[in-house]
């Protein structure tokens, strides 16, 4: 089915309905897990480790359903003409996203505890800027470039 894409009306894609089965016992099953942990285990930990417990459930969680999402969506995507840089940019930025939330379920796991929610909150700030300066870097030359091609198309166009 790849390259060819249908207009499916009034009905689900193929493959969609298993992939919706799956995300409705995952979302559930991660509900029940929340609610058993908050009310039976929570307590013995500070709020900064529940706040890491909860977010590496949510990892498990879309670990779990991003691959099953992501192959249905290659499978049944329009075909189109990829840009350059596209594909390698993307996956450094997956990259760069997944290596911040691990940095901070790690401080919130193991050092927010020993500085002030005030000095936890301007660590936080500051990775983001790093995150940020990161993909602005790698995006930015990216997006002037194929922006200037494509007003260049558009000129084209309306000629």
């Amino acid at each position: 089915m790849r390259g060819k894409h249908k207009e499916w009306k009034g009905e689900m894609p193929p493959g969609g309905a298993a992939r919706v089965a799956v995300s409705i016992v995952v979302g559930v099953g991660w509900l029940i897990f929340l609610i058993l942990f908050l009310a039976f285990y929570a307590e013995g930990f500070g709020v900064y480790r529940n706040l890491a417990i909860i977010l590496i459930s949510l990892l498990v969680v879309g670990a779990i359903l991003g691959p099953i999402w992501a192959s249905w969506a290659i499978k049944t995507g329009r075909a189109r003409k990829k840009r350059p840089g596209l594909a390698s940019r993307t996956a450094v930025s997956t990259v760069v996203g997944c290596g911040w939330l691990i940095f901070f379920i790690l401080f919130l796991a193991f050092y927010a505890e020993d500085f002030s929610i005030y000095r936890n909150l301007a660590i936080i700030l500051v990775s983001l800027l790093v995150v940020g300066a990161i993909e602005g870097a790698m995006w930015a030359p990216w997006a002037m470039k194929t922006g200037r091609a494509r007003k260049k198309r558009m000129r084209k166009k309306r000629r």
